[in-house]
């Protein structure tokens, strides 16, 4: 499955809340195992109910013969106690279909009944459905197996030989084991529901509230606030989406599906925070408002106009309405996680990118049942989601889910309700979504077409803002280089498509490239612009320019007009980024950029100029995908020269499951 599409299985596991398996160890989840009463209780639960069993069947067959039967009676006797244990297992699995919530008080039932097996199999799922963290996971899981051990090790001890035929020791401590098994389960079960209540006041909300599409990486449930310790919640509510009626409310039921990143981010519960004198900002939300302004908004734009669009733009929407404000206090938050780097900072990362998330998925259906007329709040808001998994660093594709959905919404809001937005504004959301949808449209294959289309409206109003000489803090001088990119990737997509008619080259093929690149190499920045903004716009003309002459293939040595061309433009390219400090701003856009450059250059000095620039640019603007990138192009320096080109980008991602964005 492609990275986007691994969503589909995720979505249908987030149910059970408790997160999916991350192969990284983490020992703070083992000392929450061994801090957690309930860990204790499950030990004690396994421990008791296996007493019995190790006595029993250690010792039930010679309790058989010592009424008088034979081998091949005992035997035989023996057959349908197995039968029926095993038919027991099923058949009290049953009533569950009816008696939601109580899991733990029919194995608890099960105890006061002879039948061993059919207790193990309705307990063995209480470690996993009550415990979320992977690592957490195997530590309870490991501490209920050693419960089993030594429970088997103390059974057959009980029956003493000096006692047969009665056994008094034995059978009253098989007694008192599961009376100790019966006590242990109600207490974890009364455990379980004191913290749910607890949970549900604290954050307000009940169980059902708390259907989000969490699929969270390695959480401990400990620690989180938004998946409840559960004795088995096993209501199978649904809820029917509305019906969709155009492609805006099918793109805006797909965003309503928005997924909680793909990072190990644990969630505990919010330390208590004073409150702030500014209305609908307690003091954390102040802080963090403040680091978008002075750390995030910085980040995201590259400094191209006095004017931050980031700020002078969005800042007044978020005051004006609490979901673009709890969007980017996440995107802040998540930034200032990837910059920090300490479990506090991603704590309070997961704790507002889990309530935005709620807040905006209610947003979008206010908007399909025409609760709320206005698209702009779900437009601006999809937008800054789109930058939030690029702050995080996301590597799982979820950016690629948002920009394909919130093309229509844009679409939608810049031809059709265009008085709603005053020019500047207008612009800048042209230039957020083209430009985001363009560079990440080299991370697609190639082979299956273009994925991330723009619409022909977009593309015009994209193409006036580029005629008027544009200059913008997302593409720089450089947008109408970027509307050259989906051009190249359709003339790729003919030369490695099965079936293309007419078969390539055609004619057409020949005029195309020619005007591609006469287009990318008549190109001259803004004058407008500054010397850094006009240094990066060069670059990004060489990256485009390389990203053409690879498009006809690379690694045939024959092709000696293609290999000098490639050298030039690849020396250019670094003539030009000696000019540019890796540490300038104008870097948050060079990522596409240096990405192309990279998997063409075959020079270990020149790749190793690229690591250390980001390297820099990581520690300089802290956003997650600049360090995605230059994992991506280790990956491809290590595969064989003949193919090491800008086009298996799409491939070395789906290879080493690094779906990012360049965006």
């Amino acid at each position: 499955m492609k990275g986007w599409e691994k969503h589909i299985p995720l979505d249908r596991v987030r149910g059970n809340m408790t997160g999916i398996e991350n192969k990284e160890f983490k020992w703070y989840q083992v000392c929450e195992a061994f801090t957690n009463y309930k860990t204790y209780l499950l030990f004690i639960f396994f421990l008791s109910m296996n007493v019995p069993t190790g006595g029993l069947v250690t010792f039930g067959a010679q309790i058989v013969s010592g009424l008088g039967y034979g081998r091949l009676e005992t035997t035989l006797l023996g057959m349908p106690t197995g039968m029926m244990q095993s038919l027991a297992g099923f058949m009290v699995a049953i009533p569950q279909q009816w008696l939601h919530n109580k899991r733990c008080y029919t194995a608890a039932a099960c105890c006061l009944v002879p039948l061993v097996c059919s207790i193990i199999i309705r307990a063995l799922t209480l470690p996993m459905g009550n415990v979320s963290g992977h690592t957490k996971k195997l530590t309870v899981n490991a501490t209920t197996f050693l419960a089993y051990c030594i429970a088997n090790i103390i059974g057959p001890q009980v029956f003493r030989a000096a006692e047969a035929p009665h056994y008094s020791t034995g059978y009253n401590s098989n007694l008192g084991f599961e009376a100790t098994a019966i006590c242990a389960l109600l207490a974890y079960a009364g455990g379980c529901i004191v913290e749910n209540r607890k949970r549900d006041k604290a954050e307000g909300v009940s169980f059902a509230d708390h259907d989000l599409d969490q699929v969270d990486y390695g959480l401990a449930d400990e620690n989180q606030t938004e998946i409840q310790a559960i004795q088995s919640f096993e209501e199978h509510e649904t809820i029917e989406d509305p019906p969709i009626q155009d492609s805006v409310s099918n793109a805006l039921i797909s965003l309503s599906g928005a997924h909680l990143g793909q990072r190990a981010l644990i969630e505990p519960s919010p330390s208590p925070v004073n409150p702030s004198n500014l209305p609908g900002l307690d003091a954390q939300a102040f802080e963090l408002m403040g680091h978008y302004l002075d750390r995030t908004a910085v980040s995201m734009g590259n400094g191209s106009t006095t004017a931050n669009p980031f700020i002078v733009q969005l800042i007044p929407l978020s005051f004006a309405n609490t979901i673009v404000r709890e969007l980017m206090l996440s995107q802040s938050a998540s930034h200032r996680a990837v910059l920090d780097a300490g479990d506090q900072s991603e704590v309070i990362a997961h704790t507002y990118y889990t309530k935005s998330i709620r807040l905006f998925r209610k947003a979008v259906n206010d908007y399909l049942t025409d609760t709320e007329s206005n698209p702009l709040w779900v437009t601006i808001g999809a937008l800054i989601m789109c930058f939030t998994e690029t702050a995080k660093g996301d590597t799982n594709g979820v950016i690629f889910d948002h920009i394909q959905a919130v093309g229509p919404l844009v679409t939608d809001l810049l031809t059709k309700l265009p008085h709603l937005l005053p020019d500047g504004l207008c612009a800048f959301v042209t230039e957020y979504y083209v430009y985001t949808a363009i560079i990440s449209m080299i991370s697609t294959d190639p082979s299956a077409g273009t994925g991330l289309l723009l619409s022909s409206d977009l593309e015009h109003k994209a193409q006036s803002l580029a005629e008027s000489g544009y200059v913008g803090q997302l593409c720089g001088s450089w947008l109408s280089l970027l509307l050259l990119i989906p051009r190249i990737f359709d003339f790729g997509h003919r030369r490695v498509a099965a079936s293309v008619d007419p078969p390539f080259p055609a004619a057409d093929d020949f005029l195309n490239f020619g005007s591609l690149q006469f287009e990318i190499t008549s190109f001259v920045p803004s004058p407008s612009a500054s010397s850094e903004v006009t240094i990066c716009g060069y670059i990004f003309q060489q990256a485009v320019h390389l990203y053409l002459l690879t498009a006809l293939g690379v690694g045939d040595e024959r092709q000696l007009t293609q290999q000098l061309s490639l050298e030039h433009t690849l020396s250019s390219a670094f003539s030009y980024l000696e000019q540019l400090p890796a540490s300038a701003r104008v870097n948050t856009s060079m990522c596409w950029a240096l990405a192309v450059i990279g998997s063409c250059t075959r020079d270990e000095e020149r790749r190793e100029l690229l690591r250390q620039r980001l390297q820099t640019m990581f520690l300089t603007i802290g956003l997650g995908n600049i360090s995605s990138t230059l994992s991506l192009l280790e990956h491809i320096w290590m595969r064989p020269q003949r193919e090491q080109s800008p086009w298996i980008i799409c491939q070395i991602m789906y290879e080493h499951e690094i779906w990012i964005s360049f965006a």
